[in-house]
């Protein structure tokens, strides 16, 4: 299956290995069984079908609910080829419906040290297809802090690998995205900060899809012009239920674009503290210290849990 990708996003963060939703999505894919769900942008249930499976190819057929009936519009197939960087990938693939009008084609590998990849496809009326527009890959490495990246393609190419002919539409979709992302942002953050504001923010479940937030990043990148309010979020995330991995993630985000921003490193540091990763916290509070001492900051401020915790 052919693939034309550009533009990259590389992200670390800290989350538990079963911490990325679309894993809880996987299909087992055995002869005969359908796989089930909403793959075009009406609300039909629709399905696909598995009609060969061989150690090298899987082939698939998508059938669409018409409402009296059902029709085979699209066929495919999914082999090693299919993925780049995972050695024997057919073995552990799995199809998913992240949501409507979308096929994700995933494969995993490597037990604890797990490594994922996707490809995403959407469907598009006006092509009648599904069109491959974005891989995300993540590793987990020894110290179970994976490393994420996302690529977009150029709208190039179908999930039965014909050519898309209709040049408007990666411009159309990145005009959209733009627009998608932001108002998810904002929303996100008046949720939050109204949340804190009334003292309620400790019962809010903010265990954000960390593939998500990537792609907020992407298309939304940390500016100086914004970097205050992403760090707010990050904060108002770690006051959550179940935010505390989202704000590292977004932290790290922070550092990387302003490495001596000190609050930063106090967040990031009470946020690692709170979910079990004490040696992580411990040198993000000692780097918060050394920076309020070299920026000749007022050293009473410096909170005196930090001072317990580096002990």
């Amino acid at each position: 299956m052919r693939k034309v990708m550009f533009v990259v996003l590389v992200i670390n963060l800290f989350f538990p290995i079963t911490g990325r939703a679309l894993e809880l999505n996987k299909v087992s894919q055995k002869p005969n069984e359908k796989i089930k769900g909403y793959f075009n942008n009406d609300s039909l249930e629709d399905y696909i079908t598995i009609d060969k499976k061989t150690s090298d190819v899987v082939y698939y057929s998508i059938y669409l609910n018409l409402g009296k009936n059902y029709v085979k519009t699209t066929s495919f197939e999914v082999s090693n080829d299919t993925f780049n960087g995972i050695e024997n990938a057919l073995e552990n693939s799995f199809i998913s419906n992240p949501k409507k009008g979308e096929l994700l084609i995933g494969t995993s590998c490597c037990g604890s040290l797990k490594q994922t990849e996707t490809n995403y496809y959407k469907y598009f009326d006006e092509c009648k297809n599904w069109i491959f527009y974005k891989t995300i890959t993540s590793v987990v490495e020894e110290d179970r802090v994976p490393k994420i990246e996302l690529s977009y393609s150029d709208y190039l190419y179908t999930i039965d690998n014909k050519k898309n002919n209709n040049n408007s539409l990666s411009k159309k979709e990145s005009v959209n995205r733009i627009t998608e992302k932001q108002t998810y942002l904002d929303s996100l953050y008046n949720k939050l900060k109204s949340a804190s504001n009334n003292k309620t923010i400790n019962a809010i479940d903010a265990n954000l899809n960390f593939d998500d937030l990537a792609e907020l990043l992407y298309v939304i990148p940390i500016s100086d012009k914004n970097i205050n309010k992403y760090n707010d979020l990050a904060y108002y995330l770690s006051q959550t239920k179940s935010g505390k991995t989202s704000a590292i993630f977004l932290l790290k985000s922070i550092i990387k674009k302003n490495e001596t921003r000190v609050v930063t490193y106090l967040n990031i540091a009470d946020a690692q503290w709170d979910t079990e990763r004490k040696n992580d916290a411990k040198k993000s509070y000692q780097k918060y210290i050394s920076l309020m001492k070299s920026q000749n900051k007022d050293l009473n401020k410096i909170p005196q849990r930090v001072k317990d915790r580096i002990k």
